[in-house]
């Protein structure tokens, strides 16, 4: 295969192309969110932090929000039972959504033979919609139970206090 066969088939599938380059972005900031050291998680919360150093108010709304979020993580740190629980239900929210969407869409096809009516008016796109929601909830379970040790809890809390002292500190230096 040449440079110049490689060319055509670039230049004659250009949407293609731009579709997968596309699907690849989405699928790699996915799988980035997916996993405990996220970059972009860690972009977020630094522009969130940096945003509540604007005011005194916003600046204890962020350290209460912090706050919260490490009592959250120290809960799991006392009993693995939080864990196991929060998976699990989870896990049977995916599995009602994904019963839900099937229902859906049998019940699409069911109503375009029966009745004739053109495919824009089934329930397909809501199916498809209910299948989108079970895997956005089964990402949040695959992150919680990516915690499956309590050092990596201790990590995040440990991140967590880091970032609450810093935000205490520009809080002291306002008031």
């Amino acid at each position: 295969m040449s440079v110049e066969n490689v060319w055509h088939h670039v230049t004659t599938h250009r949407e293609e192309i731009a579709w997968a380059i596309g699907l690849a972005i989405i699928f790699a900031i996915i799988a980035d969110f997916m996993r405990i050291g996220s970059i972009l998680r860690d972009g977020v919360r630094f522009l969130k932090n940096k945003r509540a150093g604007r005011s005194a108010e916003k600046l204890r709304k962020r350290i209460a929000e912090l706050q919260r979020t490490r009592d959250s993580y120290a809960a799991i740190l006392v009993s693995d039972k939080y864990l196991y629980l929060h998976t699990l239900r989870a896990m049977l929210i995916v599995l009602v959504f994904i019963c839900i969407g099937a229902g859906l869409f049998i019940l699409s096809h069911f109503v375009a033979e029966s009745y004739g009516v053109a495919i824009f008016f089934t329930f397909d796109i809501p199916a498809g919609g209910i299948f989108a929601i079970a895997a956005v909830v089964g990402i949040y379970g695959l992150q919680l139970a990516e915690m499956d040790t309590k050092d990596k809890v201790a990590n995040i809390i440990a991140r967590l206090d880091t970032d609450i002292a810093e935000l205490n500190v520009k809080l002291e230096a306002r008031t």
